[in-house]
C-alpha cells in the first residue's frame, strides 16, 4: 500500500472514531473508484463491509470493477438486488461481464432483467470470451 493509501486510511480511520458517518462518507466519496478499491482491499473484511456501505451508489459500479475477484464476491454478497441494478447501470459491457460470476443466482436472474434490449444483447455478445482472451478484453462500446 503507497503512502496516499495510508494517509487516506488514516484520515478515515480517524473520522471513523471522531467523526460523524456523513464526514466519512465524504472524504471516501472525494476519491476515484480506483482508489477507493485500493483502500477496500487493504481493510479487514469487517472493516471493508463498513466502509463498503459509506461508498455513494454512482462510484459503486466503477469500484466493483477495480477490485480484485475476493473482494468483489465478499462486497456483491452485501448487495440487494437493486443496489446491483444501480451499480451495474454505469458499468461498461466488459466491466459487467467480468463480475456476472460473483453474482448470486437470485440476484442475477433480476439484474439480467433490468437491462434493456440493447445492453442485454451487447452482454450476450461478450460473455461466451474467457476473462483473459482477446474477446473478453474488448470493449464492445468503442465497436
Amino acid at each position: 500500500m503507497d503512502s496516499q493509501s495510508n494517509s487516506t486510511l488514516e484520515q478515515i480511520n480517524d473520522l471513523l472514531e471522531h467523526g460523524t458517518v456523513n464526514q466519512v462518507s465524504a472524504l471516501l466519496n472525494e476519491y476515484n473508484p480506483a482508489d477507493i478499491a485500493s483502500l477496500l482491499e487493504s481493510l479487514p473484511q469487517n472493516e471493508r463491509k463498513a466502509i463498503w456501505e459509506l461508498v455513494s451508489l454512482e462510484k459503486t459500479g466503477e469500484v466493483l470493477a477495480h477490485v480484485n475477484d475476493t473482494v468483489r464476491a465478499a462486497l456483491i454478497k452485501v448487495m440487494d438486488a437493486d443496489e446491483l441494478i444501480q451499480a451495474i447501470e454505469v458499468m461498461d459491457i466488459d466491466d459487467l461481464a467480468d463480475i456476472l460470476p460473483d453474482i448470486p443466482d437470485h440476484n442475477l436472474k433480476i439484474i439480467l432483467r433490468s437491462l434493456d434490449k440493447q445492453r442485454r444483447s451487447r452482454l450476450e455478445r461478450v460473455l461466451p470470451y474467457a476473462e483473459d482472451t482477446a474477446g473478453g478484453l474488448m470493449n464492445t462500446d468503442t465497436i
